[in-house]
């Protein structure tokens, strides 16, 4: 039963459910555990996912979307920000070299620095939504591990004693 557990934690569900079923086929309290087990790994199909691809997708249309696409406002917000600052600022320093008659070194700089931070965006509205699916499935074991295998039963079945004082 324990040793089902390192496939949990790897967040191998597929793995897992196949492992318990096979230990289901017992008529002991293993067995029995092991089905119920099964049935809640199998909600690991429910799991609230976000797409990488939609969250740059959106992140590239409006900057910060795929942030907020994903739930993670603060990012949303900075990323909407700094690329109107960005963007703003290219814009207001092109109409003053224009107006003075300068070269647009400064507008150039500035937008290429936008461009970058732009694709940055996306880039981590693509990041951020796989660190949000990692973080639910990460969730989802832990509460498997908590219910199916207590420190006690650990003990009981390994031998290794956790809760003993140290001497």
């Amino acid at each position: 039963f324990l040793s089902g557990a390192e496939i949990i934690d790897l967040r191998r569900f597929d793995e897992a459910v196949l492992h318990y079923s096979e230990l289901g086929r017992t008529d002991d309290s293993t067995g029995k555990r092991s089905l119920m087990l099964v049935e809640e790994l199998r909600q690991h199909q429910l799991i609230s996912r976000k797409s990488p691809w939609l969250a740059a997708g959106l992140s590239a249309v409006l900057p910060g979307a795929g942030q907020a696409y994903t739930e993670h406002y603060s990012d949303a917000t900075m990323a909407f920000f700094w690329n109107l600052t960005f963007v703003g600022g290219t814009a207001y320093l092109y109409d003053l070299e224009r107006s003075a008659d300068r070269p647009h070194t400064g507008s150039i700089v500035t937008g290429i620095i936008g461009l970058i931070f732009y694709a940055s965006n996306i880039s981590g509205a693509y990041s951020s939504a796989h660190r949000r699916n990692v973080f639910m499935e990460r969730r989802f074991a832990e509460q498997l591990r908590r219910s199916y295998f207590p420190v006690d039963l650990i003990e009981r079945e390994s031998g290794i004693e956790f809760t003993r004082p140290l001497e």
